[in-house]
């Protein structure tokens, strides 16, 4: 990132801290909501510094739009709102840029039908490779593998039974470290926990957890067979660097214009004007709530106007056609739908009975589930004691822009216990 680009960001992430009142702790909310000052001028600016010449080709490809056409409608489109075009969405240009670099797992707008979605989760993916350029990621030994397939998996990982309060040992922070970028990382595990299967678990059909890179961390107890529900993965279907990857991120979102096109998810915005009515907007029918969860009450191949609203409450969004009960591959359609975008079919994470956990990391940006289990069946599993931004058990999703436009330091420069860079 250049000096000038880490200048402006730097500039804006400060009048927002300024205008909140909130502090840069690292840790705290402001690291959650994207710079509340940026203008199309700066996104366009941010676009062509971080994006390369094979990422416009590859959006380009993946949308049939290019990224310059993307952003000159963009433009248009706020002149239109400017003008009270009541056509246009309900907000200004400020606000849209702001809902272009939030968190928002998928924001409901008419530009998604020319790739709006796929842009926000291209340039995120490049947003998170400076920071973990900054903290240089690229050193640790499981970098390449990682960049790759999107996935760490450690068998025979040697820790307490009863991790309740057990910290972190130093290699597995460096492990999170590098996937992250962050130089603050949850250093405590969370204790063993049963998982008792149920009729209609959503986790059961396979999802994105959201659009840009995050990362869940689980201890795996010996004996997780397929009987048991195992983790599941599609390497490779991380992040939006593939053509094929950026054309389901398109395929899934050019239809969602309109707030009603979707349903609720937490710290989600899906047009300003009904962020806040929009976590009540799902019938009441077709949700209940187990530990936090909302189940997806019909069975068979997912599709959102037979499943949910949309998407359920975690927020996540599903692979349609999808169903638990086919398989691992969900169905002959939708392995050959993967196979269409490039992707290999689903891996389950085993652990032989016997034998010590396995520990996973994974950015779940990419294709995952829970293995389909008979109602009873149980699976045990440690998470990691981290929160924030819309998830458990994680390493906290934080706005990568808000990480990057302030405290940015060369590795020299950093004080900071893991040496990373920036305030994350």
């Amino acid at each position: 990132m250049s000096q000038r680009s880490v200048l402006w960001l730097s500039l804006l992430n400060a009048l927002h801290l300024h205008a909140t009142g909130a502090q840069s702790s690292g840790l705290e909310g402001d690291l959650y909501s994207a710079p509340a000052n940026c203008t199309l001028a700066d996104l366009r600016r941010l676009i062509n510094e971080r994006l390369d010449e094979a990422d416009f080709a590859r959006f380009h490809r993946a949308t049939g739009t290019g990224i310059g056409e993307l952003l000159d409608r963009s433009q248009q489109w706020v002149t239109r709102a400017r003008r009270g075009d009541k056509s246009a969405a309900d907000t200004d240009e400020i606000s849209f840029v702001r809902a272009f670099m939030s968190n928002c797992a998928l924001y409901a707008h008419e530009l998604n039908a020319y790739g709006l979605h796929p842009l926000r989760a291209l340039l995120a993916e490049r947003m998170f490779d400076a920071q973990r350029a900054q903290h240089g990621s690229a050193s640790h030994p499981t970098w390449e593998s990682f960049q790759r397939d999107g996935i760490i998996v450690l068998p025979n990982f040697n820790i307490a039974s009863n991790l309740q309060g057990v910290g972190v040992d130093r290699p597995t922070a460096m492990l999170l470290e590098m996937a992250s970028g962050y130089r603050r990382v949850p250093l405590r595990w969370k204790r063993f926990t049963r998982t008792v299967h149920v009729a209609g678990d959503p986790q059961f059909y396979m999802h994105v957890d959201t659009f840009h890179p995050t990362w869940k961390v689980f201890v795996f107890a010996a004996g997780t067979q397929l009987e048991n529900g195992p983790f599941h993965f599609v390497n490779g279907s991380h992040g939006a660097h593939t053509i094929g990857k950026l054309r389901w991120l398109y395929d899934r979102s050019r239809m969602h214009v309109h707030v009603d096109f979707v349903n609720h998810g937490t710290g989600s915005i899906y047009s300003m004007a009904e962020a806040a009515s929009a976590a009540t907007s799902a019938p009441p029918a077709q949700r209940t709530t187990t530990k936090g969860a909302t189940a997806v009450l019909r069975e068979g191949p997912y599709d959102d106007a037979t499943h949910t609203v949309g998407r359920t409450a975690s927020g996540a969004i599903r692979f349609v056609g999808f169903d638990p009960k086919q398989g691992p591959a969900g169905g002959a359609p939708v392995a050959a739908s993967l196979s269409s975008y490039g992707l290999p079919l689903p891996t389950p994470v085993l652990v032989a009975p016997g034998g010590s956990p396995t520990l996973v990391i994974v950015d779940t940006s990419g294709f995952h589930f829970r293995g389909y289990a008979r109602p009873g069946a149980k699976r045990e599993a440690a998470r990691l004691d981290g929160r924030g931004g819309g998830c458990s058990g994680c390493i906290p999703r934080k706005n990568v822009y808000a990480c990057m436009g302030s405290g940015i330091t060369t590795v020299s420069e950093s004080t900071s216990e893991t040496g990373s860079t920036g305030i994350c």
